[in-house]
C-alpha cells in the first residue's frame, strides 16, 4: 500500500512510510 498525502506546504510525504500521514504532516507542518 502506498499512501500520498500533501502536508500544508503541499510537500509530498507519506510514501510508503510506516508511521502515520498525519504524524509526518505534523512534523513537517
Amino acid at each position: 500500500l502506498t499512501i500520498v498525502m500533501f502536508d500544508l506546504k503541499g510537500n509530498l510525504l507519506g510514501v510508503g512510510q510506516p508511521q502515520p500521514v498525519a504524524q509526518s504532516a505534523l512534523g513537517k507542518g
